[in-house]
């Protein structure tokens, strides 16, 4: 359908893309009826690796051609659905570089500074001895979970200085 909710005008709200018609189709004879006519209408059979399709009713009317509705599709593998395109792989890519780029940045920041850039000076107006914020823009004071958060990126900030200045 082309909505998401169907209503009672469905027959306008059917997918013009829904229907495919192969007209080049090839199928097993085994299908074949034993006296190799064509299968009765409402007759279902499973294409290898496509799905279930059901023989409509359309084949007593179509000039001794085959004609089948697909009901089921077969399920997608799941290392086929999680593969990403070549657009997503190189946003992915993308991020990546920049997070690096950033990490190795902030090699050479001096934890004390990390929380007094210009862009952080923007959030706080107050630091303790150790850098740390303890009050917000505003001049309000910082809660103690928020401050336990920074102290922690404050941590993390420490070892990477220290394990670049060596």
């Amino acid at each position: 359908f082309t909505v998401p909710f169907v209503t009672t005008n469905w027959e306008s709200e059917v997918n013009p893309a829904s229907e495919i018609i192969v007209h080049t189709a090839l199928v097993d004879p085994s299908i074949l009826a034993s006296n190799g006519s064509l299968p009765e209408p409402e007759s279902h059979f499973q294409f290898e690796r496509v799905g279930v399709f059901v023989v409509d009713k359309d084949t007593l009317t179509s000039g001794g051609k085959l004609v089948v509705n697909r009901t089921v599709p077969l399920k997608v593998s799941k290392s086929a659905q999680q593969q990403p395109d070549s657009e997503k792989a190189e946003k992915r890519k993308a991020e990546q570089a920049a997070a690096l780029e950033l990490k190795k940045a902030m090699e050479n920041v001096n934890p004390v500074d990390m929380f007094k850039t210009a862009a952080e000076k923007e959030k706080y107006s107050a630091w303790d001895n150790e850098g740390v914020p303890t009050h917000d823009a505003k001049g309000v004071e910082i809660s103690k979970s928020a401050i336990k958060k920074l102290k922690k990126d404050w941590l993390k900030q420490k070892k990477l200085f220290e394990k670049n200045a060596k």
